[in-house]
């Protein structure tokens, strides 16, 4: 990921809501990458651009209000 690129981009969105869906059951890379279609590094540079963006925190839980507020607008 390059420096200071926080851009979200549309998978991330689609990660972000995966998380919740999958929120009882806390999911490695390697298997939201398999559910995904996508590698493993775009699941990783994914989950580091939504908590450079508020929308997911430190312990992988999505901030929902935020990520409400995000999709509505």
């Amino acid at each position: 990921m390059r420096p200071g690129d926080k851009s979200l981009k549309p998978q991330d969105v689609i990660l972000a809501l995966k998380l919740v869906a999958h929120k009882d059951s806390p999911q490695k890379v390697l298997e939201l990458a398999y559910e995904l279609g996508i590698s493993q590094s775009q699941v990783s540079y994914g989950l580091e651009r939504l908590k450079r963006s508020g929308l997911l925190s430190e312990d992988r839980k999505v901030m929902k209000r935020a990520l409400l507020e995000f999709l509505i607008y």
